[in-house]
């Protein structure tokens, strides 16, 4: 699902190379290589209705990839993690490497069409070389349109032998009543 007013969609595909699109009845919209398994979509400035996209995956070696992406208009508050702001880290270089504990704060931004307040934010990974030690945090206001970011620092150690360039990725839920 795209959001009307996301600037970017993240693909994860597994493929260390390789091309993802995006298309409508219009023509190519966007296309970005794979680095690392993931290819990052720009959709900043893209004007935006509620439909569908045509998101194509193509790599080596492998078949095309061929899907329908829907395009909506959120009803209600809905949150989009947009980064994270390195808090702390045990190296004391301004870099996440091997062997650190650190410490981040999510940001977000509310896209939907209404205010939110005290959201239960959850963070998960499944990656062997992480170890989640704190994964939960708040946000106090969730304002449309404004950023927002975790009200305490989320926890993880990296493990000593996780490999060069390695890329890591988290699961981020909101819950809110």
């Amino acid at each position: 699902v795209i959001l009307i007013g996301q600037t970017e969609f993240v693909v994860a595909t597994g493929a260390e190379e390789g091309l993802v699109a995006l298309s409508n009845d219009s023509g190519l919209l966007v296309s970005e290589y794979i680095e690392g398994g993931v290819a990052v979509l720009s959709l900043y400035g893209m004007d935006m209705v509620p439909g569908t996209f045509d998101l194509v995956i193509t790599s080596f070696n492998t078949f095309v990839y061929e899907t329908e992406i829907n395009v909506i208009l959120p009803d209600g508050p809905y949150l989009i993690t947009t980064g994270y702001e390195l808090v702390s880290e045990s190296g004391f270089d301004d870099m996440i490497s091997y062997g650190d504990d650190v410490e981040i704060n999510i940001l977000a931004e509310n896209v939907g069409s209404f205010n939110a307040s005290e959201i239960l934010v959850e963070v998960i990974s499944a990656d062997e070389y992480i170890t989640i030690t704190e994964g939960s945090s708040m946000i106090a206001y969730a304002i449309m349109n404004e950023p927002a970011q975790t009200e305490t620092p989320i926890s993880f150690s990296v493990a000593g032998n996780v490999p060069d360039n390695h890329i890591v990725h988290f699961d981020v839920s909101y819950m809110s009543e």
